[in-house]
C-alpha cells in the first residue's frame, strides 16, 4: 500500500470522519468489527480463531487472538463470545469479551450447549453433578452471578441442550431418556409451564433446533436411526409453538438449518446420495420446497454444510469440504437466493466453518 503523506493524511481525515474507521481496517489494525458482517472460525493463521470479513471489500482479519477448539455463540448485541473448552478432561463454557480480552471460564462445574438469551444478559447451559446428580439445565447471568437450575429432571431424562424463544420468554429444552431416546419440552424461562413437544410420527431424536425470528414456530430435523445404529438424513418438520405439535415435509436434511429474517423461508442442505449435495429453500406458505443449485458427484465435493441468510434476506452463505490433491480443506461460499452468483468467500487449504452473520453495532 502507497503510504500517504501527512498532510494528505491530516486533510482526509479532517473532511471525513467515517475515514479514520476505514482506514485502520484497511490497515489490519481495527479490532471491532463493522455492523452486518461475517464471522466464522478458521486455521487460518494457525490455531482455529474468531474471523470477521468485510464481504464487499474482500477483507478478512482476525478479531482476537484465543484459541476457539469446539464451538462459538455470539451474544445478540455482538460484545460477547461463549464458547467451550476441555478442562481436566471435562467440558466447560467460557466466556470473553468480543476483542479476546476477559476470557474467562463462566460456571466452575462441567457444562455442555450454551446459549444466549435475546437480551444479552442470561446465558443457559447443560450441567452435569460433580457428585453423579443428574443432569440439568441452568441459567446464569453473563457476569456469573444467580446461578439456578431451571429443570428439576431425575435420571430417567437427562437435559443436554436448550435455547431461547426470540422474545426471551420461553425456552425449549433436549432430553436423553434411559432408552436412549431424546425428547422436547417447552417451559417458559423461569422454568416454569413445563410441556411436551409431541410429533406427527416417531422419532429416533431431533436435530438442530431452531426458531423462527418471529417467535411462532421452531424448525427442526427429525431423525431416526437405522439397523447399524447410526443416524440417517432426518425429515423437516415445524412446530407450531402455541400448539407444541410438530408436522413434518417430506424434505430429508443432511444437517443444519436456517430461518430467513422474514420468518418465511427455511434453507438446508439435501444430501442426495454419491456425493450429491443440494442446497434446498422451503417455502412456509405454499409448502414448496426449491433447489438453489446442485453439487453433483463430479464437482470434487465431500460436503456441503452449514447454510445461514445475510440479515437482508438476498444470500446464503454455506460451507464446502473437498479433499481433492490441489483443492482441499473447508471454504465458505456466497450465493443470491434465486442460485445466481455462487462464488468462494476464502480460499486455500484452510479451515473455514461455523459461519454467523452479525448486524450488530
Amino acid at each position: 500500500m502507497k503510504a500517504f503523506r501527512p498532510t494528505i493524511l491530516s486533510m482526509s481525515l479532517t473532511a471525513c470522519g467515517l475515514c479514520v474507521a476505514l482506514l485502520l481496517l484497511t490497515l489490519g489494525i481495527g479490532r471491532m468489527l463493522p455492523a452486518n458482517r461475517l464471522i466464522f472460525l478458521s486455521d487460518r493463521d494457525g490455531p482455529i480463531n474468531l474471523f470477521g470479513m468485510d464481504i464487499a471489500r474482500g477483507l478478512i482479519h482476525k478479531l482476537n487472538d484465543v484459541e476457539i477448539a469446539w464451538t462459538y455463540v455470539l451474544s445478540p448485541d455482538g460484545q460477547q463470545i461463549l464458547y467451550s473448552e476441555t478442562v481436566d478432561n471435562q467440558p466447560g463454557v467460557f466466556l470473553m469479551d468480543f476483542s479476546g480480552k476477559n476470557s474467562r471460564q463462566l460456571i466452575d462445574q462441567p457444562a455442555i450447549n450454551p446459549a444466549w438469551s435475546p437480551d444479552s444478559q442470561t446465558v443457559t447451559f447443560a450441567s452435569f453433578s460433580p457428585n453423579a446428580a443428574p443432569a440439568q439445565i441452568y441459567r446464569v447471568q453473563s457476569d456469573g452471578a444467580d446461578l439456578k437450575p431451571l429443570t428439576q429432571s431425575t435420571s430417567d431424562e437427562q437435559p443436554f441442550s436448550a435455547i431461547w424463544s426470540p422474545d426471551g420468554t420461553q425456552i425449549l429444552f433436549q432430553v436423553r431418556t434411559a432408552r436412549d431416546e431424546v425428547r422436547s419440552y417447552f417451559m417458559n424461562a423461569d422454568g416454569s409451564a413445563v410441556r411436551p413437544l409431541t410429533f406427527s410420527m416417531k422419532f429416533d431424536g431431533i436435530a438442530y433446533p431452531q426458531w423462527s425470528p418471529d417467535g411462532q414456530r421452531v424448525a427442526f430435523v427429525g431423525t431416526t436411526v437405522n439397523t447399524e445404529n447410526q443416524a440417517v438424513t432426518g425429515l423437516l418438520c415445524i412446530v407450531t409453538v402455541e400448539a407444541a405439535r410438530s408436522t413434518c415435509s417430506s424434505n430429508y436434511i443432511s444437517g443444519q438449518l436456517s430461518w430467513s429474517p422474514d420468518s418465511k423461508r427455511i434453507v438446508f442442505v439435501a444430501f442426495q446420495g454419491y456425493n450429491i449435495y443440494d442446497l434446498e429453500i422451503f417455502d412456509m406458505d405454499s409448502g414448496e420446497t426449491r433447489r438453489i443449485l446442485r453439487y453433483d458427484e463430479n464437482a470434487g465435493v465431500n460436503n456441503v454444510s452449514y447454510p445461514i441468510w445475510t440479515g437482508d434476506g438476498r444470500h446464503l452463505i454455506y460451507q464446502v469440504s473437498r479433499t481433492g490433491k490441489h483443492d482441499h480443506g473447508t471454504q465458505l461460499h456466497i450465493v443470491n437466493v434465486d442460485g445466481s452468483g455462487d462464488r468462494s468467500l476464502t480460499g486455500g487449504s484452510f479451515t473455514n466453518i461455523f459461519p454467523t452473520w452479525w448486524a450488530g453495532n
